[in-house]
């Protein structure tokens, strides 16, 4: 990571940085959610060697599977594909609001296309109607 790009995390856009990578991110021979966050935080220690990346992070009710400096929140999910795996993503979620920074949740493995336009719906409605920048934020791998 250059110089300059840790200015730009650091004082005007580290969430799009970080968004950039999870698009980017190949994960490759995963089999589970363990699997698909190993390989994330690796890539994410390679992409950004100068960012902390904390892996089952916890602070009072949050409890996620990887936080970025603090500031971005990544929950991942592998096979959302029955209704109590979303019943129980719509609860972490909620519980983020308490969360000051980005939330980010990455969806690996087989998504149920309908519990996927109803994950969609309740984010931007946690995004609020005229989010200028949405805080809550939905990948799909």
């Amino acid at each position: 990571m250059t110089f300059l790009q840790k200015l730009r995390f650091d004082y005007w856009d580290s969430d799009r940085m970080i968004a950039s990578a999870i698009k980017s991110w190949r994960p490759d021979d995963c089999s589970n959610e363990w699997d698909y966050e190993l390989s994330l935080y690796n890539f994410l220690h390679e992409r950004f060697s100068e960012i902390q990346v904390t892996k089952q992070f916890a602070n009072g009710r949050v409890r996620a599977d990887l936080v970025v400096e603090d500031r971005i929140l990544i929950e991942l999910k592998n096979h959302l594909d029955e209704t109590a795996k979303f019943h129980r993503l719509i609860g972490q979620l909620e519980s983020y609001r308490s969360w000051d920074g980005y939330v980010f949740v990455v969806l690996c493995g087989r998504t149920d296309r309908n519990l996927f336009k109803e994950l969609k719906r309740h984010m931007k409605r946690l995004n609020g109607e005229f989010g200028i920048k949405e805080r809550n934020r939905l990948f799909e791998k």
